[in-house]
């Protein structure tokens, strides 16, 4: 089947903020539901640095919440420590200690007393069976799958520290991408609320995550030993291209990291023929988004 892209009629521009504030005044609240949340002490834990920086933009932009960040399980307990919070996200797949591993230890006061009960909303890609027993089992209150959308976050937060009502773990499904496309750009936009600066941000964000990430697996193949280095950066290719819509990448991601997991080794390495393939595809869309960006400007 041939790659595509998906576009929409709508000029896709880059650029520097033209307004440091001025673009985020048109996607805010209203000054009530704003002032509902804008006390909030909210940790969040990722180690994507693209999760990170879509869930904290969507967050400041639209309830003026500015989280604390975490990027392990053990950095978490260190910050929960410190500090007095209300509501944690917490990704479920992280080095050194994943996010199950930190619930439970919250669950169990490593992180205080006063952590205890303290709100906790799984980050997950919902890419294996049973990772919402898996949330459960492991004491987390709600449940998101990536890529985030901001509807997403509003629902966490009227529940959890606004009016909401239930307690029980719920999956609140992100947006359906397209399985066949090499880059989604309308699906980013409304995950976004269409903020070009922060689709600007992510582009080169990606791109280096991504060029980072593939030349990590190289090193790691051809040692032949490291294959949790293997799964940890296959891991981080497939978390960034969820959210910018890189469908068809992160499936070829999806099965690398499966292999993995399962310590198939030789699989994995195979399966990097075709990580590579539709990493090109994607690098060279995104090339050509940051052309058209480049002739908008110009015009």
């Amino acid at each position: 089947m041939k790659s595509k892209i998906i576009t929409n009629s709508k000029t896709f521009v880059m650029g520097k903020r033209d307004q440091e504030n001025g673009h985020n005044a048109s996607s805010l609240q209203s000054g009530a539901t704003l002032a509902r949340y804008d006390s909030l002490r909210v940790l969040l834990v990722d180690d994507n640095q693209m999760n990170r920086m879509i869930a904290s933009s969507l967050l400041q932009q639209r309830h003026r919440v500015i989280p604390d960040i975490a990027t392990t399980g053990r950095e978490a307990l260190n910050v929960l420590s410190n500090g007095d919070y209300d509501l944690i996200f917490m990704d479920c797949m992280m080095p050194e200690m994943d996010g199950y591993e930190a619930t439970r230890a919250i669950r169990a006061g490593e992180a205080g007393e006063r952590h205890r009960r303290i709100p906790i909303v799984a980050l997950t890609a919902n890419t294996r069976a049973g990772d919402r027993e898996d949330c459960i089992a492991a004491g987390m209150d709600d449940y998101l799958t990536k890529p985030l959308h901001v509807n997403d976050l509003e629902m966490i937060l009227k529940k959890w520290c606004g009016d909401g009502e239930g307690v029980q773990l719920d999956s609140h499904q992100g947006e359906k991408l397209d399985s066949d496309a090499v880059l989604d750009i309308p699906t980013l936009r409304r995950v976004l609320d269409d903020d070009e600066a922060l689709i600007a941000d992510m582009i080169d964000c990606y791109r280096k995550i991504l060029l980072s990430s593939l030349n990590s697996i190289e090193k790691a193949i051809d040692d032949e030993k490291e294959i949790e280095q293997v799964r940890f950066h296959t891991h981080t290719i497939r978390g960034s291209s969820d959210q910018y819509g890189a469908s068809k990448l992160s499936a070829a991601a999806a099965k690398m990291e499966a292999a993995c997991f399962q310590g198939a080794f030789g699989r994995a390495a195979d399966l990097y023929d075709e990580v590579k393939v539709c990493s090109r595809e994607v690098l060279a869309e995104l090339e050509k988004c940051e052309e058209r960006a480049t002739l908008a400007r110009l015009n």
